[in-house]
């Protein structure tokens, strides 16, 4: 009598909110970046396609993957050349990569492949806290059905007046008007997250975040040029135009918002 031996081989996935997590942080951050960069190519493929409905689920593949990766220490000093690769003059990079002056914190930033008209762009966070803990953060995780990211971010500047580790971030977004708004947002590092800051003076209460709508502003300032919000890093000055609230108007004058080691109050 022949004895007929079956053997099962078992592969074992690995699922991280729904999503299939190819990567391996026990290898070299190098082997994973290839991995990430062809998700991604995949993603933004999907997406530049007429029909694109199925690239919402390559994408979410490729940020579950990147957050797995960005959540090991030693991705931390790793630049990332091939997502930050450039691709062509038309379409920019696949992924930026936008650093703080002091190296700590960094976004990785894009324009959804799956934006529609609300340009919309994700944002993942990483930053080294004083104490050497790393730190990852998807702030779309937390928003309620519907929410879009909206910020493409242009700088970061670390506010080292403070025993804090405090962020402020400048920025831009695009609505369904001609005209980018502008965006200023603050964070704080501390040893186990990445979270906003109420430390900008916006009219009477503090807030993590100042938006201008330029377009909307422009139009109800019969077509007024309305100045750039700057920043100066060496005195730590906000300078940015005065918007009347209710009727979004430039009244022709500029706010300056000073940092006085606790928060942004406005100055002379």
């Amino acid at each position: 009598m022949k004895t007929t031996t079956i053997i099962l081989f078992l592969l074992t996935v690995v699922v991280c909110n729904g999503q299939t997590i190819k990567v391996d942080t026990s290898k070299p951050v190098e082997q994973n970046e290839k991995i990430l960069a062809t998700m991604a190519d995949t993603a933004f493929y999907r997406g530049w396609k007429i029909n694109y409905k199925d690239s919402f689920d390559f994408e979410d593949v490729f940020i579950a993957n990147l957050l797995v990766v960005l959540k090991s220490p030693a991705s931390f000093t790793y630049k990332f050349p091939l997502l930050n690769y450039k691709i062509t003059k038309n379409f920019g990079r696949r992924i930026n990569i936008i650093y703080s002056d002091d190296s700590l914190f960094r976004v990785f930033n894009w324009l959804s492949p799956t934006t529609g008209t609300f340009h919309h762009f994700l944002a993942i966070f990483q930053a080294k806290s004083k104490s050497g803990m790393v730190i990852t953060s998807y702030p779309e995780e937390n928003y309620a059905e519907g929410d879009q990211a909206a910020t493409a971010y242009l700088s970061i500047y670390n506010l080292n007046q403070t025993p804090k580790q405090l962020y402020l971030c400048l920025g831009y977004g695009q609505g369904s008007g001609i005209l980018p708004f502008e965006m200023i947002e603050t964070y704080e590092v501390t040893n186990d997250s990445i979270k906003s800051s109420n430390i900008l003076l916006d009219s009477a209460n503090m807030s993590s975040g100042i938006l201008i709508d330029r377009e909307a502003t422009m139009s109800n300032s019969n077509q007024q040029d309305i100045p750039m919000v700057k920043y100066d890093s060496k005195s730590q000055t906000l300078i940015i135009p005065e918007i009347k609230r209710g009727d979004i108007r430039w009244t022709g004058k500029l706010i300056r918002l000073k940092f006085n080691g606790e928060k942004f109050v406005p100055i002379k």
